[in-house]
């Protein structure tokens, strides 16, 4: 009578008696659920066990923030940002520089994440860590210390600056 469709299992005399444990993991969730128990002589069934995997809520968080130049303005629009999450999870920045997981649908597990904001016309980057907390919205600042200035100009991004004392670009 077990049914793996829909979860269901059914062990008829096959398990021992006494102490027993059951766990059931998936790949879309960040955790293993578990269930433990005894079984004896005198109370040899144990029936009617639920293994539950936590709401998205529960586990998962979103992230929002913006990208800012050097000097404290926005980096403008089409920015790539990449979270840490997996090589595919990139979203870009509006036209003030904001960028955001969908807030409100918990897209990201409850775990810490190198976001990168990266200029694709010249390489430049600039990175930042947040720590993403179950059920809630963080918000991060991803600024450029030093390096060239992001500008858009017709469609991509071009580089401005002079190189600094250090051989840096300013």
């Amino acid at each position: 009578n077990s049914d793996p469709a829909v979860g269901t299992f059914v062990f008829n005399g096959e398990a021992f008696l006494g102490d027993w444990g059951l766990q059931a993991a998936s790949p879309f969730f960040p955790v293993v659920v578990s269930a433990s128990g005894r079984t004896t002589t005198a109370d040899p069934v144990a029936a009617d066990i639920l293994l539950q995997f936590p709401s998205v809520r529960d586990t998962n968080g979103s992230l929002s923030g913006q990208v800012l130049q050097a000097d404290g303005t926005p980096a403008g629009a089409d920015v790539k940002v990449q979270i840490s999450f997996g090589p595919d999870f990139v979203i870009r920045t509006d036209a003030s520089g904001r960028f955001a997981t969908t807030v409100g649908t918990f897209t990201l597990p409850a775990a810490g994440y190198t976001v990168t904001a990266l200029d694709e016309a010249t390489g430049a980057t600039a990175q930042t860590f947040a720590s993403v907390t179950a059920g809630q919205n963080t918000e991060v600042t991803v600024r450029r210390r030093w390096g060239r200035q992001w500008r858009l100009r017709a469609g991509s991004f071009r580089a401005a600056g002079s190189m600094g004392s250090r051989g840096r670009t300013e």
